[in-house]
């Protein structure tokens, strides 16, 4: 429903909970199909870095794992954005962040940088005291989770309007 509300939002569109409730239920399946790829993905990588670990030993194998996550996870930046703006199923989705980022990398590396250092900065934001009222704790509590849905629903956003700007 989130990215439904999102796709109106950057296409100009009203915003509303019922339409996007509707439309939600178009891309559930897809969304579904998405994440299972992805984990599967995810799994081959892994795969892949215990057989380099058996293979040249841990000090390479977590050196090579960490380059290819960040690859990974760049060339699968855009992903939820062409599902939903792009209307594609979720495999042509996939293929179609690989090839974003071939043709846009600065672009991608860019998003990425800014939404890395601004989640860097809202995590850093609450001051963690050694106080161990509950009332203090609580709030802090309440302050921490606001704050991360606050900078979910920014981030979104700015990946959705990033690749809306772009485009292919």
């Amino acid at each position: 429903m989130k990215f439904a509300m999102i796709k109106d939002l950057v296409n100009n569109k009203e915003i509303s909970f019922l339409k996007s409730w509707k439309d939600s239920n178009k891309y559930f399946l897809r969304i579904i199909a998405l994440r299972f790829f992805v984990f599967i993905i995810y799994s081959t990588v892994v795969l892949i870095i215990g057989a380099i670990g058996l293979y040249f030993g841990k000090n390479i194998s977590l050196i090579i794992g960490a380059m290819m996550f960040i690859v990974l996870i760049l060339f699968l930046y855009f992903r939820n954005a062409i599902l939903f703006i792009e209307d594609k199923n979720s495999l042509s989705a996939l293929l179609l962040s690989f090839k974003y980022f071939r043709k846009n990398y600065k672009h991608v590396l860019n998003v990425f940088i800014i939404s890395t250092v601004i989640g860097a900065a809202f995590n850093f934001f609450i001051p963690f005291n050694s106080i161990n009222e509950f009332i203090i704790f609580s709030t802090i509590n309440v302050l921490s989770v606001v704050l991360n849905i606050v900078f979910d629903v920014w981030s979104d956003l700015f990946l959705f309007f990033s690749f809306k700007s772009k485009g292919f």
